[in-house]
């Protein structure tokens, strides 16, 4: 009995260990997990806060109208793909006749803004806040002249002042209303984290195109011109 009642309490000993061990095994790999996890969170904001206002300069489409440097080498508009995501809203900017639109935008492999394809191209970056929502929503398009001749969607951004109306209509028939509020120029390697992103707890639109002087050898212009808006 003595015997049995010893063989009882190792077997339950035992059974206590492996419990235990099993928890701590549990225990680091979702420590591990969150861990992982926590890093790529990290990663992803650093990747998010230098983003860089440069939606023009992988395309190469436009060439200002007075320039005196030779477009032999400058590509041809490109035709839409059909990757190309729609949104369901478009920009309208009666001021200076846009309306168009939007489809979405992410980065490229610098960590830049991608452009929209096309002069009258729209895009949204679809990392970032959703027109209306809280936050900064940032919507970009081309400026200059192209080879085909054809102006772009953004020439006359930086007609627009203080006070003056930008739309997103939504397919739903919903119309938010957004206000002028400045306009900025930077450098293309400015931190642009102020477009991207705000802390107010209040919506607003930003929109981001090319500016300055066109720089042949770079095929991009020197500037970015940002209007910033805020939700009526």
């Amino acid at each position: 009995m003595r015997l049995k009642t010893i063989l009882k309490w190792l077997l339950a000993i035992l059974l206590l260990i492996i419990a235990l061990f099993m928890v701590l095994v549990a225990y680091f790999i979702v420590t591990n997990a969150l861990n992982k996890d926590s890093r790529n969170s990290a990663e992803q904001a650093n990747k998010q806060s230098q983003i860089k206002l440069t939606p023009d300069n992988n395309i190469a489409l436009e060439v200002k109208q007075e320039s005196t440097e030779s477009t032999n080498n400058i590509p041809k508009p490109q035709k839409p793909s059909p990757n190309i995501v729609l949104t369901d809203f478009k920009l309208v900017i009666p001021k200076i006749n846009v309306s168009g639109i939007v489809s979405e935008v992410g980065l490229n492999t610098k960590g830049e803004m991608e452009a929209p394809v096309g002069p009258n191209g729209l895009g949204w970056y679809k990392f970032g806040t959703y027109p209306g929502g809280i936050g900064s929503a940032v919507i970009d398009g081309h400026y200059g002249r192209w080879v085909s001749g054809e102006g772009s969607i953004f020439d006359n951004l930086s007609s627009l002042k203080k006070g003056d109306t930008v739309y997103i209509e939504k397919d739903s028939g919903e119309i938010i209303e957004f206000v002028v509020r400045e306009l900025k120029v930077y450098n293309p390697e400015d931190d642009a984290s102020d477009v991207f992103f705000s802390s107010d707890g209040k919506s607003h639109l930003n929109l981001v195109t090319c500016t300055g002087t066109w720089i042949g050898k770079e095929k991009t212009f020197s500037e970015r011109l940002v209007v910033f808006t805020d939700k009526k």
